[in-house]
């Protein structure tokens, strides 16, 4: 090659398939004025034959390897002549193909090279690294002044650019190379469908003396023949998944258009109902006149039969025509009740009809509050899922406690051979991703290619951890109980009832339950199909109790859940909060505990000192959720949800510090607007889920911005719903902590967090320094 400052070498191999899509991205993103196509051949073992001389072989193996290589080196010309770029190719024979091509870049003198860095295969998202050892040798030993594109899967990977003044550590070419002729010259060509310049045969090429007949090249032909029918074939299915694609969106669009056309004829039958209804008013407002008409007759009737008693025959003839008309009149009234029922038939279903219209419509257009986090992040996390993050696992996958964009999180990855398969993963997906509620578990994002959830970090467990004292944590409090079983209420209730369908957690247990820094309780793991898969073939009872002590039981005979299956489950947890022992029998012990009246036997004493009626009265609550007969089971809303908000009005607040904790009370996390880190007083609820003190959320919504301050995740709408309970819980807390400080409550967060979270006489003291305006409270305080 002469002119080698604007030629482009490209490194292929003999996988035309494979190497195209390196060569593809020469060309369209260097736009070279000349390419040429560099290929280093690895030769292989002949075997040895008497029958045939030495020279007769020589002469079959070089016509058969002009061809092969001929017909390699043409298919990448003809790539290049598709483009319009003028092409040459390069041909050399050695042992590594790597070393190859670091001696053809220091003899050809070569500027700018194109090669792999690995197979396609191996390509991924944000990948950098070279994969192949090849790659990783040409870029550690090809000369300095050599500028590199490392490709993989079309896309680039890594680039090496020119060194200035550097010298190449590459040394000498191993003796076992050779280039075409022989005589260590490159053979070239830039004749796209030849190679003519290629002087004697390769090497690699030549059989030993009597190797070559003619089966062998009969063979050989037909292979090359085997070759071209398998390109054809897979350039008739290309054509054929084309055509599939093709007929697909015209699929769509017919159905688009069948649609609209259905819309169009509906509207119309509508007009013509209407148009019916109006005909069959006026026909009703005829026969009205009619009876009005009878009813006239009729007393006019009257009058004559008494003005004209002599004329009998005349009276029982005007009293026949008053019976028919009773009789019509009687018929009318039936036509118009008729007609009514049919038109509030119609009705109903023109509503149906437009009902399912924009269920369907909002279910398209349903945005998703989630990120996708690619493989990378959870793995850099993670630190490749290092054992020291981990801090659960199960039968379906593993929890992984970690940071990622600066947020921590919880990950957890399911098995890929676990019973959580990818319907159940996509339908955790689908509920927490569309459910925005403060006692549901927040979804933060996904990672599909690895079957992970990234939920919201919740640091005090779950409340399985906390009954069973996992690792030695103090037990909780009865007023923490009574707080835990009505926020899980409160979660069921809205669950059982979301529109359009409602939705059954079906895998309610206490190891579902996470407790966040201020023993709220939040519900996960809605993947139910894996419970339901691992009982199908089961049919002893006493095994699946066992396993699945929380299953309502009415499920092995129905095969399917319903709200009333949660509320057994509910009962189950609630048992357990009183007692504080594990599901297994413990109905039939409560239930004897209850009737022999030694309740106060079974009352767990870690929780502290509980009013005896409070505790029987949820023990025959708890009771009648766990029967058998689920038409006998308890509403949520009305008796429920009653009785447990009741009790916890009763009780109070939670207390300032919980049981069996020596640490003062902190602020809990959910007090604080997540933009101004303060206090807030004004909690609302955005589109995104998360609760902000109303000024700054507005100020943010006021200032251009469309997202979320929390996730970064495009808002729905700019809608905001205030936050009572949250508000009711700061206000309560501040009652509790210092009840005679609240008339000093004024406008400001940090007042509120010196009230609440400092001692009686700092605050005293900040009091003071306000007022004498002394700019040394700080000084004093520390």
């Amino acid at each position: 090659m002469t002119d080698t400052a604007e030629t482009i070498y490209v490194a292929v191999g003999k996988a035309v398939e494979e190497s195209k899509h390196t060569l593809l991205w020469a060309l369209q993103n260097l736009c070279p004025t000349k390419v040429c196509i560099l290929h280093v051949h690895q030769p292989a073992s002949l075997f040895n034959s008497s029958r045939m001389s030495f020279t007769a072989s020589r002469l079959h193996q070089q016509e058969i390897g002009k061809k092969i290589l001929d017909r390699i080196m043409n298919d990448y010309l003809l790539i290049c002549g598709q483009k319009s770029v003028e092409a040459a190719k390069l041909n050399i024979e050695m042992d590594d193909a790597e070393k190859g091509i670091v001696e053809l870049i220091r003899d050809q003198n070569i500027k700018k090279l194109v090669m792999g860095a690995a197979a396609d295969k191996h390509f991924s998202e944000g990948m950098t690294d070279l994969k192949s050892e090849k790659a990783q040798y040409v870029e550690l030993h090809a000369p300095p002044f050599c500028k590199i594109w490392f490709i993989c899967g079309g896309q680039l990977v890594h680039r090496r650019s020119l060194v200035e003044n550097g010298q190449s550590n590459l040394s000498s070419s191993a003796s076992s190379s050779s280039y075409w002729t022989g005589s260590n010259k490159v053979a070239s060509s830039s004749d796209p469908s030849v190679s003519g310049t290629l002087g004697e045969s390769p090497d690699w090429l030549e059989f030993n003396e009597g190797s070559g007949d003619d089966k062998v090249f009969e063979n050989l032909e037909q292979a090359l023949f085997i070759a071209e029918k398998s390109n054809q074939e897979a350039f008739e299915e290309l054509d054929r998944r084309l055509k599939a694609e093709k007929d697909a969106l015209n699929a769509v669009v017919r159905q688009a258009n069948e649609m609209k056309s259905s819309y169009i004829g509906e509207l119309r039958r509508r007009k013509e109902i209407e148009a019916t209804l109006r005909k069959q008013n006026e026909e009703l407002e005829q026969v009205t006149q009619q009876r009005d008409q009878a009813r006239e007759i009729a007393r006019t009737h009257e009058l004559l039969l008494k003005s004209r008693s002599a004329k009998s025959d005349h009276v029982k003839i005007l009293e026949a025509k008053l019976s028919s008309a009773m009789e019509q009149l009687q018929i009318c009234q039936r036509e118009r009740d008729d007609l009514r029922t049919k038109l509030e038939s119609t009705c109903n279903s023109i509503e149906d009809h437009s009902t399912k219209q924009e269920e369907g419509s909002s279910n398209v257009h349903m945005q998703q509050f989630f990120s996708e986090f690619s493989v990378a992040e959870i793995h850099d996390a993670t630190e490749d899922f290092d054992p020291s993050f981990k801090i659960a696992e199960g039968a379906y996958g593993s929890i992984y406690r970690c940071a990622l964009r600066h947020t921590e999180v919880a990950i957890k990855v399911l098995h890929q051979n676990s019973l959580q398969g990818p319907l159940e993963f996509q339908k955790e997906v689908d509920i927490l991703s569309k459910l925005r509620h403060p006692n549901l578990v927040t979804l933060i994002g996904v990672c599909p290619e690895i079957w992970a959830l990234i939920n919201e970090y919740l640091p005090n467990g779950s409340l399985g951890d906390r009954l069973s004292a996992r690792d030695n944590t103090p037990p909780l409090s009865w007023q923490t109980r009574i707080h835990i079983a009505t926020e899980i209420c409160s979660a069921l209730i809205f669950l059982h009832s979301s529109k359009p369908q409602r939705i059954v957690h079906g895998n309610l247990k206490p190891g579902n339950i996470l407790l966040d820094t201020n023993f709220g309780c939040k519900l996960s793991d809605f993947g139910v199909c894996h419970v339901l898969s691992s009982l199908v073939n089961s049919n002893n009872m006493t095994d699946i109790s066992r396993k699945f002590p929380y299953l309502d039981p009415q499920f092995l005979n129905t095969r399917t859940l319903t709200p009333s299956s949660d509320i057994y489950s509910f009962g189950i947890i609630l048992l357990q909060l009183i007692t504080g022992r594990p599901p297994l029998s413990i109905i039939e012990d409560v239930q004897h505990a209850v009737n022999g009246k030694r309740l106060n036997d079974l009352l767990d004493p870690s929780a502290g000192d509980c009013s005896y009626v409070e505790a029987e009265q949820l023990t025959r609550l708890a009771l009648r959720c766990c029967d058998t007969n689920r038409s006998r089971r308890p509403d949520l809303v009305s008796e429920v949800y009653k009785v447990l908000e009741l009790i916890r009005n009763t009780i109070g607040p939670l207390s300032t510090v919980h049981a069996g904790s020596e640490e003062l009370r902190q602020p809990p996390d959910s007090f604080f607007c997540p933009i101004s880190k303060e206090i807030m007083m004004d909690p609302h609820v955005a589109a995104d889920g998360f609760t902000y003190e109303l000024r700054q959320i507005r100020r943010w919504l006021d200032g251009g911005h469309n997202t979320s301050p929390c996730t970064n995740i495009p808002l729905a709408h700019r809608n905001l719903i205030p936050n009572h309970a949250l508000r009711s819980a700061i206000l309560r807390v501040v009652e509790a902590a210092s009840p005679p400080l609240t008339l000093f409550l004024i406008p400001g967060t940090y007042l509120i967090s010196f009230l609440l979270f400092f001692p009686i006489g700092h605050v005293v003291l900040f009091f003071l320094c306000s007022i004498l305006q002394v700019g040394t409270f700080m000084s004093l305080l520390v």
